[in-house]
């Protein structure tokens, strides 16, 4: 799967991280900017490019290439937790450019797989900081094109988020936190792209390069 954070001016990763979130639960909830304060609600996974908001991910700084995280329920506090996915080579593919030219901003292409883990804690209750969990590289069975629950749709957002934390845009026309949008894929439907575009009039953003213009999904096998 490949998706393209469609922006306003060339990502700033120095002063802004740029998160693909995605829910693979099924349920066909959009997770929201929200997620953030609220214990990742509705969030599975999400990938983060960028320095701008390191503390969302403990003081680590991806502004060469992105990180991974799972969202996992801890069974120890009841709560969720955020999880790094140790990547391997060739699972993702990440281009600081779109190359067709039309919008600014950046493309992802990984292995879906990587969005189809167990979860990285175990019983009895996990130690603050669980083992890494194996990963879904060369070897794994994980079936080509189908996902989770067949039939069920990956639910994705885009967000731009600045040094203090706070969420600068996202999908929304009206305001970054706001929740009048939705935008999903079916991950087993392959061959198929998929795109959104926020209206001309959308409220706007100081930085362009924080902006969102759109996202554009393609699905191949």
């Amino acid at each position: 799967m490949q998706i393209q954070f469609e922006t306003a001016a060339p990502i700033d990763v120095q002063n802004f991280s740029y998160l693909i979130v995605l829910n693979t639960a099924g349920n066909n909830q959009q997770p929201y900017a929200q997620g953030l304060n609220t214990n990742f609600n509705n969030w599975s996974y999400f990938f983060i490019l960028g320095g701008g908001s390191s503390s969302v991910v403990g003081g680590t700084q991806y502004t060469n290439a992105p990180g991974l995280f799972q969202i996992y329920q801890n069974p120890a506090t009841g709560t969720p937790g955020t999880f790094r996915v140790q990547l391997v080579p060739n699972e993702v593919t990440f281009v600081p450019t779109i190359p067709s030219g039309q919008y600014s901003g950046f493309e992802i292409t990984f292995n879906r797989c990587l969005l189809d883990l167990p979860s990285p804690v175990a019983t009895p209750a996990p130690s603050a900081t669980p083992s890494p969990s194996p990963s879904p590289g060369a070897g794994s069975d994980c079936p080509p094109g189908v996902h989770g629950v067949l039939g069920a749709l990956w639910n994705i957002s885009l967000f731009t988020v600045d040094t203090t934390g706070a969420v600068v845009d996202s999908l929304s026309s009206t305001g970054p936190t706001n929740t009048d949008y939705t935008f999903s894929v079916a991950p087993e439907t392959l061959d198929t792209s998929k795109s959104d575009l926020k209206p001309a009039n959308s409220t706007g953003v100081q930085n362009p390069a924080s902006q969102i213009v759109g996202i554009t999904v393609y699905n191949t096998p």
